[in-house]
């Protein structure tokens, strides 16, 4: 009899989101944060939504969005377990 090897992989993900009052004006801003965030974090991908700015480095490791009631960063498969949100640390 053969054993079957065991090959499931662990995938980790680490999300923070902070959610305040709705913000509305943050809607005739959304250019200008993408334009900001984009530079600021060197993040190069973004879409601007009509609630919602998203914005990705290049391997889509590490997004960042802001709407007008929450805002967020989403790092995948991140080098360590203990690596969470190395841009602000």
């Amino acid at each position: 009899m053969s054993k079957k090897s065991d090959k499931r992989k662990i995938h980790s993900q680490h999300i923070f989101e902070l959610r305040y009052k709705p913000f509305i004006e943050m809607l005739d801003l959304r250019g200008h944060i993408a334009s900001l965030l984009s530079e600021k974090l060197e993040m190069p991908h973004w879409t601007v939504g009509t609630n919602r700015v998203d914005i990705a480095s290049d391997d889509k490791r590490e997004k960042c969005f802001v709407s007008f009631k929450n805002l967020g960063y989403v790092l995948i498969k991140p080098d360590s377990p203990n690596r969470t949100c190395p841009r602000f640390s």
